[in-house]
């Protein structure tokens, strides 16, 4: 061996060299060293680098996968780490890696530490997958948990500082009791004719001021709106608008074309293949005694062919757990093929309809996809907040295999005929002649009572309160889907909330993943599958104020009509500080209605109808308000409630007050509700602290882009496209 080396020597050598001029030229070691090293904002005017981001995003991402050994007791879900730490901030911390690391080094800077009782708390009852025998990642994660109970030790040390005054307590629990009013109307609806006549000029400055005020504000009613109706929800707010193609696959029809294909043989033979899910049963009490089982032993015994049956029964050990039931539920008659066909055909059906389901939508979507990328690939490069593709490009385009080009509404159809060519089934196809609204999509029978599919499973382990789950079941909707998921609307809060359910946010034309209408209930439709894709998509925007002018100025003539029953409702008032409410409503020929009692929480009120939610809500706050704004008699104290949803001004008066606690139990409640206040406020202040924004701003971070001097010229701040607001 050492005449072999020897004689190798310069071989070996030169190899080595050859090795490390190799390993010097490669550049990632110091690619990857530099890359660690760069500098991506600043904190107070300190740095913060590349690889400190990076390990607080690794720790981050090992503590989202640690869940608590012992699941929740009432859904038998185990519950991840960071929920009862962070709740609803942990979709912010998801949302903006950089934010898990300032946080963290704020609660450094301040001199929080975590004592090593409450880190091994957390440690020995949390699970974290691959731990066992990995030494390297068993102390990342004792890493990432101090690093977490850090942060939380500091933000619970700031909100622990947050508490109610006596006064925020007792307006607490006055808002807690029950009021009733007497109350005299004054409709908006009766003072239009006595609104004065508007010339031509004046009806323009009404006008811009209605336009100005409410430009930016959502319609929440319909756009044509009959001011004899009291409506007073002024927006002229165009909301997102989409126009949409799609194919869908109807349950029904696959269904029957899957169970016209079942025929008796292939029944009959499924039941003899399976007989053991189909027994037979005795048919009298002479055959529990002759198999020598009671009738409350006996649960299933097999049966002899009487051929085969000795003269003596042997007797048989009873193996069966002894069960007391009604004797006549286990005596039946034997059930044999013609007892079980309709549930044969009816699981065979289901099997088959299934898969032929599964099939059709593969060839859809496959063809879809396909499609789409030759034509994304010649498509020319557009903006992502374009509306629609260039029209000459979209009348250029080249046809595919099925003789349309894709973009087009006929191309769908093609592909329709082509699968009831190739499965027996032709799928229905739709198209939006123009812009739809969320609400307009939702009048849809089919698509618009369609929905994306959601791993609600990793959604209520994500948040145990439900709120993430209504939120995802709300969005996934296709009426929203479309409107808010799609290019040209995906501002950063669509970004984030796309990834925090893993939705896709859709290019134009673009096919969706499966879209699946349940069906069932009352005015849903049929059952079916959708792909859709869309066509155009028109962001937010003001209405055209010259198009709009007609109900700007109708609006307008509205709220001028308010005021003068407002100014009457006030007079009449003034009278009832003196006399009462009811005196002075006499005097004034009006009507006094008294209404029922009305809390915080109630769902309608007695005796005086209002129309929806909004306006309860409205009138309890305004009952509320008078208990410490009303005026005249400390008893039964007057005042305004301007209950805008209906273009009503009421001249209100106490009526009864109903607290829900005895004079006994008030000094108890005051402490409930005084604990109760400081959580909420505690709760609002620890959340507030860890938003993205106020630790930005509360740290001076600066990103490096925005470090970077703008060469653009300054010009106005584009409008904020927010279809949440």
């Amino acid at each position: 061996m050492e005449s072999f080396f020897k004689r190798n020597q310069k071989k070996f050598l030169a190899i080595f060299s050859a090795g490390l001029m190799i390993a010097f030229a490669l550049p990632g070691n110091k690619n990857n060293q530099g890359r660690a090293d760069i500098v991506i904002g600043t904190v107070g005017g300190k740095s913060v680098k590349n690889h400190d981001v990076d390990e607080a995003r690794e720790q981050w991402k090992l503590l989202r996968e640690t869940v608590y050994r012992d699941p929740d007791p009432r859904t038998g879900q185990q519950v991840n780490l960071v929920q009862p730490f962070f709740g609803a901030s942990a979709q912010e911390l998801d949302a903006h890696p950089e934010l898990f690391y300032l946080l963290w080094r704020e609660a450094e800077d301040m001199g929080v530490t975590v004592n090593n009782e409450q880190l091994q708390h957390e440690l020995v009852n949390t699970d974290t997958p691959g731990v066992a025998g990995d030494e390297g990642l068993a102390q990342r994660r004792v890493d990432a948990m101090r690093s977490m109970l850090m942060v939380a030790n500091n933000a619970d040390r700031v909100a622990k500082m947050a508490h109610v005054s006596r006064p925020q307590r007792d307006s607490y629990l006055a808002g807690q009791q029950e009021v009733s009013l007497n109350v005299v109307e004054f409709k908006a609806a009766d003072y239009l004719d006595k609104v004065p006549k508007w010339d031509e000029r004046e009806k323009a400055a009404k006008a811009d001021q209605q336009y100005a005020k409410y430009k930016n504000a959502m319609p929440t009613t319909r756009e044509a709106r009959d001011p004899q109706s009291g409506d007073f929800r002024f927006g002229y707010l165009v909301p997102n608008r989409v126009r949409v193609q799609a194919i869908g696959v109807p349950k029904a029809k696959v269904r029957e074309l899957a169970g016209s294909k079942i025929g008796e043989v292939e029944a009959r033979k499924y039941y003899l293949q399976n007989q053991a899910q189909y027994p037979q049963f005795p048919t009298s009490r002479t055959s529990h005694t002759t198999l020598g089982v009671s009738p409350t032993e006996y649960v299933r015994a097999p049966l002899r062919s009487p051929q085969t049956r000795p003269a003596t029964q042997p007797s048989i050990p009873k193996v069966f757990t002894q069960v007391s039931y009604d004797t006549a539920s286990v005596i039946s008659s034997p059930k044999h093929f013609e007892e079980y066909r309709e549930e044969i055909f009816k699981k065979l059906t289901d099997e088959r309809s299934d898969k032929l389901m599964r099939d059709i939508l593969a060839e859809i979507t496959m063809q879809l996809s396909g499609d789409y990328d030759g034509f994304k690939k010649g498509a020319p490069e557009l903006p992502r907040t374009a509306t629609s593709m260039p029209s000459d490009y979209l009348a250029k385009a080249p046809k595919t295999a099925l003789g349309e080009s894709y973009p087009s509404y006929e191309y769908l159809k093609k592909l329709a005929l082509r699968t009831q060519e190739r499965f027996g089934v032709l799928p229905v196809t739709y198209e939006d002649k123009g812009l739809r609204t969320a609400q307009e999509l939702a009048e849809n029978l089919g698509i618009g009572h369609a929905s994306a599919d959601l791993d609600f499973q990793s959604l209520f382990q994500a948040d145990r309160t439900g709120q993430l789950f209504q939120m995802a079941y709300a969005l996934a909707q296709v009426p929203t889907y479309a409107t808010s998921f799609v290019q040209p609307f995906a501002n950063e809060l669509i970004e984030a909330r796309a990834r925090m359910l893993r939705l896709r946010i859709l290019s134009l034309f673009e096919p969706s993943a499966p879209m699946h209408n349940r069906g069932g209930g009352e005015g849903a439709g049929d059952e079916a599958t959708y792909v859709l894709r869309v066509a155009e998509a028109q962001p937010a925007h003001p209405a055209d104020k010259n198009e709009a002018m007609d109900r700007l100025v109708a609006d307008a003539r509205l709220a001028a009509a308010y005021e003068l029953g407002q100014q009457d409702a006030k007079k009449l008032l003034a009278e009832a500080q003196k006399s009462g409410l009811a005196s002075a409503a006499k005097a004034a020929g009006r009507t006094v209605i008294t209404t029922g009692l009305i809390g915080p929480r109630s769902s309608d009120v007695e005796h005086y109808k209002l129309p929806d939610a909004e306006a309860i809500q409205a009138f309890a706050q305004g009952a509320q308000q008078l208990l410490s704004k009303g005026t005249g008699n400390p008893d039964h104290p007057v005042g305004v409630v301007d209950l805008k949803p209906t273009a009503t001004a009421l001249a209100a008066e106490i009526n009864e007050i109903r607290p829900p606690w005895t004079p006994d139990a008030l000094p108890t409640r005051q402490v409930q509700i005084g604990s109760q206040a400081d959580r909420e406020m505690a709760s609002s202040v620890r959340q507030a602290w860890l938003s993205y924004p106020q630790v930005v701003e509360r740290l001076r971070y600066q990103p490096r882009d925005a470090q970077k001097p703008s060469r653009t010229p300054a010009g106005p701040a584009p409008a904020e496209d927010n279809p949440f607001k």
